[in-house]
């Protein structure tokens, strides 16, 4: 299975109204590269809802969208995830591809249901993080981890399938 980083050139944005119902990525949208804290990058304020536990900062609701051209419809494409907290909901192409409500966990997306060959294809990851209290220390928001796309041959071995033990 080829393991390329996927890290560069994600255009990021927060969600301010989440009942909107415009889907294409703000103007203002910026390119950031992951990992990435968009929690960080908030003023503190005394009146966080989670205090000191998320550094008198809030919480809020992000996305991240980046394009890519998959070649081979006979190949298989698989998103792997190490870290976006929290609540994640993973589209492409506009379909929920996935959705992990936990922050700390390695997880995978696989890829073709969702995938148009021959074209460019969006990937967008939405964390919301906004429900505080939610941690007991700073939690930090956003892909705060390494995204990877994973691409094989129609017969492979699943991603962190094969355990080797010592004895």
């Amino acid at each position: 299975m080829n393991v390329t980083q996927f890290n560069e050139s994600w255009k990021f944005w927060e969600i301010t109204n989440s009942f909107a119902l415009n889907w294409a990525p703000p103007e203002d949208a910026r390119i950031v590269d992951l990992p990435h804290d968009a929690m960080i990058e908030l003023p503190q304020s005394p009146d966080a809802p989670a205090g000191a536990n998320t550094g008198y900062r809030r919480g809020g609701v992000y996305s991240y969208s980046r394009t890519f051209l998959p070649a081979d419809p006979d190949r298989t494409y698989i998103l792997k995830i190490e870290g976006a907290y929290m609540n994640a909901f993973v589209y492409i192409n506009g379909q929920l591809a996935a959705k992990r409500p936990f922050g700390y966990t390695v997880f995978y997306v696989p890829m073709n249901d969702y995938l148009e060959y021959g074209m460019e294809n969006e990937i967008r990851i939405q964390v919301r993080s906004g429900a505080e209290p939610n941690s007991r220390w700073y939690p930090g928001t956003g892909l705060y981890r390494d995204v990877y796309l994973l691409e094989s041959g129609s017969r492979y071995i699943q991603p962190d399938s094969v355990r080797i033990r010592t004895l």
